[in-house]
């Protein structure tokens, strides 16, 4: 078995993190403690601050999580880290802390948000945090020149490929069509050990056909045990919000 394999072959993975309206918010330290502590894995995204340092945040803006307008990397990780989410208390942590945290206890999926044109940096920091970490993660997302980076960056982290009928490779929604997902060139670039599928693309030809060929799948966003039951035939795992997998 892949060490891919043996990744996504344990508990499912909590979107963001275990949070749920009125307790621990998105992305948030509460959140991925939650998870560790309930046995699950669990997903995060990460982008750049305005000082190089990678970032737990899923939006580029501030809005939807904290009421503040503002794109997250006009500010630095030590200004974000005083930035609430929502009316909590938790605040926008660094990937850094969220490592700190997680250790051993769960698996970590690291989402690059890293836009078309723009790999690099984000991926440099991402590899250089991940060098000393004891734990387990892989890097996924759906740039799949930035996922192929860090081939050369951390050849030793598993990789893994991000794909939706309706979100392109900068992951902007876009017109569905499933045949953009997980072309040749796409491949080529990210070399992953895994797919990263969203659930449209089940049950489908193409994740069907690179299963086949040996590589490993984990859904996202499954927010029932019903769409759980129906993607389970055609992906390793699943990635989960809304209620406990």
């Amino acid at each position: 078995m892949s060490r891919a394999h043996a990744l996504l072959n344990g508990p499912a993975f909590a979107h963001r993190g275990l949070w749920r309206p009125g307790g621990p918010p998105e992305n948030s330290l509460a959140a991925f403690d939650a998870a560790c502590e309930a046995g699950y894995g669990m997903e995060l995204d990460v982008r750049l601050s305005a000082d190089g340092e990678a970032v737990v945040f899923h939006d580029d803006t501030l809005g939807r999580l904290t009421g503040r307008q503002g794109r997250v990397d006009a500010l630095t990780a030590g200004e974000l880290a005083g930035v609430r989410l929502g009316a909590t208390t938790e605040t926008i942590p660094s990937l850094r802390r969220v490592l700190d945290l997680v250790g051993r206890r769960g698996v970590i999926l690291i989402e690059l948000k890293t836009p078309v044109g723009r790999e690099g940096r984000l991926e440099r920091r991402v590899a250089d945090l991940l060098a000393d970490f004891r734990g387990e993660a892989m890097a996924i997302g759906f740039n799949p020149a930035a996922v192929g980076l860090m081939r050369a960056l951390a050849p030793r982290l598993p990789r893994g490929l991000n794909a939706s009928g309706h979100v392109d490779e900068s992951g902007r929604t876009v017109a569905p069509d499933p045949e953009r997902a997980y072309t040749d060139r796409q491949l080529e670039l990210a070399a992953p050990h895994a797919l990263i599928p969203g659930k449209d693309l089940l049950p489908g030809r193409r994740v069907a056909q690179l299963r086949a060929a040996g590589l490993p799948a984990a859904t996202w966003t499954i927010r029932s045990p019903a769409e759980a039951a129906r993607v389970e035939r055609h992906v390793d795992n699943i990635i989960f919000e809304g209620w406990r997998a």
